[in-house]
């Protein structure tokens, strides 16, 4: 899959920010601690460095143990209260334990640097040296890293009026900004990447896994990520009506333009319905085919999810697309439900996510027999046809009514008993009465 998106507009969108916000929940414990362990490493290594360049009676190396007696007593302090400190949270807050090595580096540094009589040249570079590792540390957590510039640029600032070293203190605070923005970009370009990812993986799983798999660094064995399970599921299949018409006097553009207008909608609606991700949907060219299910395989948590869902893609997905194009676009949609091997299946090359089992099949000739009906009862509205659990179900919910049962005709599903609903449903009713 070629993704060609704009850097610069990602973060206007919605799952963008979910996805980085999610990473941030699910890494930030981690780069904690590694963190603080990191800057208290560093710091230790450099204590016997002091006494190597300055000699024994260095001003340099006190203040150094202080710094690490913080950092031990910050681990420790992370250490056991771990379960309360990393709890998922629905927004991304800046985190002190993260914040504090760097910053308490960076202001070290500055209090070297504004000590009289201090190495200036040697200072500066180490100064630099250490602004530009903190920022770029930090860079994956926005907030913590502008954080950390901005309280070092005001340290700065606060010791430059109290001293007169003005150019000591210009020197430190472009290197803060450039290093801020270096940040900035790299920040940008390491999300773009991971939701690039996320985009290339919910083409072969759904989108929950899709999900978790961007947010994974290293290789991905993606047999073990999603592996074939049995699991109750529902399988919704949808085609257009009189696509190659459509196709043959629509130059390709145009179908372009109609195909982006329909998924966008259909997929705006699968978000609001099933917010988890627990779904996987393909589509070719007008036909669209999509496989609900359940985390922990509870059967009336998504039959109630994929009853709103059909409702509003029977409905006002309809009805929508119709009035924002000049096209009268018609489809019809076959429901089945049933346990299946779900997981990626497929040639050890080319995996992709599909369930082997009859609901898949099922929901194919449910989408062949409401064509067919269509052709003998034109009904304004699309015309879905269920299985009985389904409908045992649905007629549950109030905005389901009047379902009609059928006995099939269809191959493999014939004379078989089904329902079927269409919002005009008592037109659809007045035409069979006509026909008779």
């Amino acid at each position: 899959m070629n993704i060609n998106l704009d850097k610069y507009s990602l973060f206007f969108k919605k799952d963008i920010i979910d996805i980085y916000h999610s990473w941030i929940n699910i890494n930030k414990p981690l780069y904690v601690k590694y963190y603080n362990l990191i800057g208290l490493l560093i710091m230790a290594a450099l204590i016997p460095l002091d006494y190597i360049l300055f000699g024994p009676d260095n001003p340099f190396s006190k203040s150094r143990v202080v710094y690490i007696i913080i950092i031990l007593f910050n681990l420790l302090y992370i250490q056991v209260n771990q379960a309360s400190l990393f709890e998922k949270q629905d927004k991304y807050h800046l985190n002190i334990y993260l914040f504090l090595p760097a910053v308490l580096f960076n202001i070290l540094y500055i209090y070297y640097i504004y000590q009289p009589g201090s190495t200036t040249p040697i200072l500066l570079l180490s100064s630099f040296i250490t602004i530009l590792i903190s920022t770029l540390f930090a860079l994956k957590f926005w907030k913590e890293q502008y954080a950390i510039n901005i309280a070092s640029i005001i340290t700065i600032i606060i010791f430059s009026i109290l001293s007169s070293k003005n150019l000591e203190g210009f020197y430190l605070i472009s290197i803060h900004i450039f290093s801020f923005i270096l940040a900035y970009f790299y920040r940008r370009n390491f999300i773009h990447s991971m939701y690039e990812r996320y985009c290339n993986m919910a083409s072969m799983v759904p989108k929950n896994v899709a999900i978790h798999i961007a947010m994974t660094d290293g290789v991905i064995e993606l047999d073990k990520i999603f592996k074939p399970t049995n699991r109750f599921t529902i399988c919704l299949s949808s085609d257009w009506r009189n696509f190659q018409d459509l196709a043959s006097k629509k130059d390709p553009e145009y179908i372009e333009s109609l195909f982006q207008k329909f998924y966008n909608c259909v997929f705006e609606e699968l978000d609001k319905s099933f917010p988890n991700g627990n779904y996987y949907a393909d589509w070719t060219a007008d036909e669209l085919f999509i496989i609900f299910f359940d985390e922990e395989n509870n059967e009336e948590r998504i039959i109630g999810s994929v009853a709103s869902f059909v409702y509003t893609y029977s409905t006002k997905v309809f009805e929508k697309i119709n009035n924002n194009t000049d096209t009268d676009l018609m489809y019809d949609i076959g429901l089945a439900s049933g346990v299946g091997l779900l997981g990626l299946q497929g040639p050890e090359k080319l995996k992709k996510t599909t369930i082997t089992g009859e609901s898949a099949g099922t929901a194919k000739r449910l989408e062949t027999e409401a064509k067919n009906l269509r052709e003998k009862n034109d009904s304004k509205y699309p015309i879905m046809i269920i299985d009985e659990k389904l409908y045992l179900d649905f007629i549950k919910y109030n905005y389901y009514s009047n379902f009609k049962e059928i006995v099939a005709e269809s191959k493999n599903i014939e004379n078989q008993k089904f329902y079927l609903w269409t919002k005009d449903i008592l037109n659809y009713d007045k035409q069979i009465d006509i026909d008779f």
